[in-house]
């Protein structure tokens, strides 16, 4: 069964997704100014900034309809303005539970001109696109706009970045996805604040910024309730040692579907433009080195839940070769690679010419976002990974599928010069490939 098949029986189509990626991608260049670093592509997005402008960075997160987009945003920037800071640009995450490619396209068309003021548009330089069935109705959206601004004075929800070096704020929205769902199924949700720092840091340090904060919004349905939620979140952003940039809550009674939520997560970062590992330099022939992990982190979901509500999968059995029940392995939270990151930086040195950050998509599909069209990436091992053993096996996916859908054991893929000596790579690391000509 090809991966279309498996995630539209899931109530996913990657046909649709596709698609409106592209059709998004073509418009939002109209927006930019010269300060929009070109990151196509890649991760995050990045702005160019002046630092006499203010060291304070802040973001307002605006969760809205289709109907009243346009007016809470221009309120919200109007708003941003009248206090003194100065709004740099927006990211915005949508949400649908039956996606269609021309209705995300006009979302981002309204958002792009609710940015337009008398001196042109506000530049919208990333964004993400999901289908979330069995969490938002397959009549509903779900609409979040983060709105980044500079400040040059302290207030509640910014982050200063007086003593920290670069010139460039990156940025990157998403959302947990319909693990949400399985962690309701499940009962483990306070893990999914977790999730949400983990897949938002990694987006970040992947390209070598410096996380600085994060904003989160939780949509729900009217009925859905998890009384320590913003506690959880307050106690989850701090040991991640971040800024709690802002942290809304709102019932969305047309569009989740009953007793379900999404968190969506909104990071700034900052790095100097020069140390950029956007992957410009990798070569025909280049290693690809992969750093595991055990779980599956934020992606595939859908169809793993699919499958638990099919009795494919028992979420209280014990998957071998861990302690685990399937249920506590697929909810384990996706690692925070700031650490990471800097580790293989001191590791690699020079030898490293570019980072991925293995979400949706798989090994593949994330690694080929560093190169060149004349360039691809073939993967020749794996780890021996026994969650996704389990759920291979038991959800009788074929290896095509589960490489185009889960990471398989490998959380971040290094490309790494071909002249770098393997010989004494330390264990958690493995070269899975290596650099071909398409």
């Amino acid at each position: 069964m090809s991966e279309e098949n498996q995630y539209a029986k899931a109530g996913v189509n990657v046909d649709e997704n596709d698609l409106a990626n592209e059709m998004i991608g073509k418009l939002v260049p109209i927006t930019f100014d010269e300060n929009v670093v070109n990151m196509e592509g890649l991760f995050s997005a990045g702005y160019r900034i002046d630092r006499e402008k203010g060291t304070f960075f802040g973001q307002e997160l605006v969760p809205a309809y289709p109907s009243n987009l346009e007016g809470v945003v221009r309120l919200t920037l109007e708003n941003i303005k009248q206090r003194g800071d100065q709004p740099l640009f927006m990211t915005d995450y949508l949400g649908f539970g039956k996606l269609k490619a021309t209705k995300a396209a006009k979302i981002v068309l309204d958002i792009m001109s609710a940015g337009r003021g008398s001196d042109g548009f506000l530049s919208t330089p990333g964004g993400e696109v999901a289908e979330m069935p069995g969490v938002i109705r397959s009549s509903g959206a779900e609409i979040v706009i983060a709105i980044t601004y500079q400040s040059k004075h302290e207030q509640k929800g910014v982050v200063n970045i007086a003593g920290v070096p670069g010139d460039v704020i990156t940025a990157s929205i998403d959302s947990v996805g319909t693990k949400t769902g399985l962690g309701m199924q499940t009962g483990f949700i306070n893990g999914l604040f977790d999730d949400m720092i983990g897949h938002s840091v990694g987006d970040i340090c992947v390209q070598f910024g410096i996380p600085l904060g994060l904003a989160v919004y939780v949509g729900h349905s009217p009925s859905f309730e998890w009384k320590d939620m913003k506690n959880v979140y307050e106690t989850s952003v701090s040991r991640a040692e971040l800024g709690n940039l802002n942290f809304l809550s709102h019932p969305k009674e047309d569009d989740y579907v009953e007793g379900q939520f999404d968190i969506v997560g909104s990071i700034l970062g900052v790095v100097n433009e020069s140390k950029l590992l956007t992957g410009k330099n990798i070569k025909e022939s280049d290693l690809l080195i992969g750093r595991k992990c055990f779980g599956v982190n934020t992606n595939g979901y859908s169809l793993i839940r699919k499958l638990i509500d099919n009795k494919k999968i028992d979420p209280n059995e014990f998957i071998p070769g861990t302690d685990m029940t399937s249920g506590q392995a697929f909810m384990q939270p996706h690692e925070n690679y700031q650490e990471e990151t800097a580790r293989a930086r001191a590791f690699f040195g020079d030898h490293l010419k570019g980072a991925a950050h293995v979400t949706g998509g798989g090994i593949k599909g994330n690694t080929v976002r560093l190169l060149s069209p004349s360039l691809d990436a073939s993967i020749h091992a794996l780890p021996d990974n026994p969650v996704f053993k389990y759920l291979q096996e038991k959800g009788d996916i074929s290896e095509v599928d589960m490489n185009k859908t889960y990471n398989r054991g490998i959380g971040v893929v290094y490309v790494v010069d071909k002249n770098f000596k393997t010989k004494n790579l330390p264990d958690r690391y493995m070269v899975i490939g290596n650099v071909d000509k398409r």
